[in-house]
């Protein structure tokens, strides 16, 4: 996830937020980019309740980047469709 320049330490605060709020026992990582200051790659480790099936889980990745676009901390063309690639592992 890219944010806006400048804006990556109030992102990773709300992607703090959005996953404590929506995945409560999930662990999650916001890596911060070495080359590209702005850029974090998320990792995420599902436990226990709150997301049910694998399936779930993109829904709260979507959820969080519609939430990061509407507060102006990623850029995201209006026509844009977001995109989001899962693995079950890395």
């Amino acid at each position: 996830m890219k944010a806006e320049s400048g804006k990556v330490e109030t992102l990773q605060r709300l992607i703090a937020a959005e996953f404590n709020a929506i995945a409560p026992q999930t662990t999650l990582f916001a890596h911060r980019s070495e080359a590209d200051l702005d850029l974090l790659l998320l990792q995420a480790s599902w436990f226990g309740e709150g997301i049910e099936t694998p399936d779930e889980r993109p829904l709260v990745f979507e959820t969080l980047l519609r939430e990061a676009a509407e507060n102006g901390l990623i850029a995201v063309p209006s026509d844009e469709q977001f995109a989001l690639e899962v693995f079950r592992s890395i």
